[in-house]
């Protein structure tokens, strides 16, 4: 179909003047002069469709057509002044509906003057018939796919000629034909999909007319086949797995984990929901597709958790979602499953083990972040099990050394918490040195380290009066041996710091880039140990808990370790 613009560049009709009698007897030089078509011609499709002139006058004039397919308005303007007016003109010009092109004339014209005239020829009706997206882009060929849920989806034509649509038993298309008043509209075409409980299905919608046809490929997934088993761990009194398949990878999925008492009080659909509300929640400040290609799954997947409370009864749930424009919001896709959980009792702890489980406070130095000055401290550190007999967790509660992450009701959760070994012959508490903290960076700080940054611990020892760029004195142990004197203090044995020596604890910045962390050059904090290197006991452990899911019950997993949001409290500061 032949398609021509009436936008050209603005060129003058012919100027006429002449000598006109004004009412007081004197005489003066009229004129008026049509703007906006070149050449006095114009060539325009066979749509409906309106053009403007610019007329400028200094005399009354008024203006008609040969034809009375087209209308000028205004269609006269009276000037009884002599000043001259700009006024502009609007060209309306009905539909062709014949195959032949037709000519018209517009005349402009004024007492005394000569007219100005515009020849128009509108091209003869062409036949149109496209076939768009629900974006109303042209396509030549399209594929609608659809969930198992009831919803609406659509695609458009665009014609000038008449069409109807045929489409399998399945589904409900409106309108399912059209009738051409001559001309080109974009119709909009909604695909109704009931819920469908079956096998998947497939066909086509057909969009025909007298000079094609189109055709709309059509599928309806089945509800998603998902199952749920619980893995065997190596730690079962602490940690879980389960292994989740799905039968297509077209479905995103999710899951989360409850303490059983949830399922019993809310139900499984209550938890379904709760798992949705975390989303939609999102949707505030992020788009349903990074939502989705962020935080869901597709295909088979295993999901892991640790730091589980033993010997509690807990429910892993996991069912197919997806983004419903109409409701603007996430919804389920599918039934979902559940898999019902018990963590084993915690196994009996060497005594030796457990001497060290507890609190314990040192004296050291560190930047305080409301005077912005080095000040004393008294840092404490918190030591609790984790791998029975194997491994502790440290971390360091006041914030001084890492930031924390808080919930509503002000509890502290440790993002940033460390790995100490147990050694079954020397019975000792040794700490490895250079280690990352949490492995899921929630880093809420983008300046002056960007995003998805966390902390690595760093011990080092040297000369406090080293002022040297590199600090040659300083050494960096592979690790870090501790042991319990009289039950209540944690002494260094290995290194053995000289005498006017200081150890320092730094708490450097990294960041996860390209699938590596990567230094920052950034130090979030650094403690100097500045009453000698040991911790005296605070508090015991009473009880070997693993507790991380009384605060929270549920936590969003990612797949690429990373979440969209945090909560923190303000970091003490940053030095280079």
């Amino acid at each position: 179909m032949r398609a021509h613009s009436f936008f050209f560049a603005l060129a003058a009709a012919t100027l006429f003047a002449a000598c006109t009698q004004t009412p007081g007897g004197s005489q003066f030089a009229g004129s008026l002069a049509v703007d906006g078509v070149k050449d006095n011609a114009i060539e325009i499709s066979a749509e409906e469709q309106s053009f403007k002139v610019t007329v400028k006058a200094d005399v009354s004039w008024t203006a008609e057509s040969s034809e009375d397919w087209i209308r000028i308005d205004p269609a006269s303007f009276e000037i009884t002044d002599g000043k001259s007016v700009t006024k502009r003109a609007t060209v309306s010009v009905e539909a062709n509906p014949e195959y032949e092109s037709r000519n018209a004339v517009i005349t402009f014209a004024a007492e005394g003057l000569d007219a100005v005239k515009i020849a128009v020829t509108q091209l003869g009706y062409v036949d149109s018939f496209e076939l768009l997206n629900s974006n109303l882009e042209a396509v030549k060929e399209l594929a609608v796919n659809a969930s198992c849920r009831a919803q609406e989806q659509t695609f458009a034509v665009k014609s000038n000629v008449n069409w109807t649509i045929t489409s399998p038993e399945w589904l409900t298309v409106s309108p399912s034909s059209f009738e051409a008043d001559g001309s080109v509209q974009n119709t909009m075409v909604k695909i109704a999909f009931s819920a469908n409980e079956g096998d998947a299905l497939s066909g086509n919608i057909v969009v025909s007319s007298e000079i094609g046809e189109y055709t709309v490929a059509v599928t309806q997934r089945n509800a998603p086949k998902m199952e749920a088993s619980a893995q065997k761990v190596d730690y079962p009194y602490i940690d879980a797995a389960f292994d989740v398949t799905i039968d297509n990878d077209q479905d995103f999925w999710t899951y989360g984990l409850y303490l059983k008492k949830s399922l019993d009080e809310f139900g499984l659909d209550g938890l379904f929901k709760d798992v949705l509300s975390d989303y939609n929640d999102l949707l505030s400040k992020n788009s349903p597709d990074v939502i989705l290609n962020a935080l869901c799954l597709h295909g088979p997947y295993t999901a892991e958790y640790d730091y589980l409370p033993a010997a509690t009864e807990m429910v892993f749930v996991a069912f197919a979602m997806e983004y419903d424009s109409a409701s603007s919001a996430f919804v389920m896709v599918g039934d979902g499953i559940s898999c019902l959980y018990a963590t084993e009792a915690v196994p009996e702890a060497d005594p030796d083990y457990a001497k060290y489980a507890g609190v314990w406070n040192a004296d050291v130095l560190a930047m305080d972040a409301e005077t912005q000055s080095v000040k004393p401290f008294t840092i404490t550190m918190v030591v609790k099990p984790h791998y029975i007999n194997e491994t502790w967790d440290f971390y360091f509660p006041d914030g001084v050394f890492s930031p924390l992450m808080t919930y509503q009701d002000g509890s502290i959760y440790m993002l940033d918490s460390f790995v100490a070994a147990y050694d079954t012959e020397t019975k000792d508490f040794y700490i490895p040195n250079l280690q990352i903290g949490s492995e899921e960076f929630n880093w809420p700080f983008e300046e002056p380290v960007g995003k998805d940054a966390g902390v690595a611990f760093v011990a080092m020892y040297g000369d406090p009066n080293d002022k040297t760029e590199t600090g040659e004195t300083y050494e960096t142990p592979d690790l870090l041996q501790y042991t319990l004197t009289d039950d209540n203090t944690l002494s260094l044995v290995d290194p053995v710091i000289p005498q006017g020596y200081l150890m320092e604890w730094g708490s450097l910045l990294f960041h996860f880039e390209n699938e590596e962390y990567v230094s920052t050059g950034y130090a979030y904090n650094s403690l100097d140990f500045n009453k000698g290197t040991s911790f005296t006991r605070v508090a015991e452990s009473s009880s070997f808990s693993f507790n991380a899911f009384e605060k929270a019950e549920r936590k969003i997993e990612s797949k690429n370790a990373k979440t969209l949001e945090t909560k923190s409290v303000v970091p003490n500061f940053f030095k280079k």
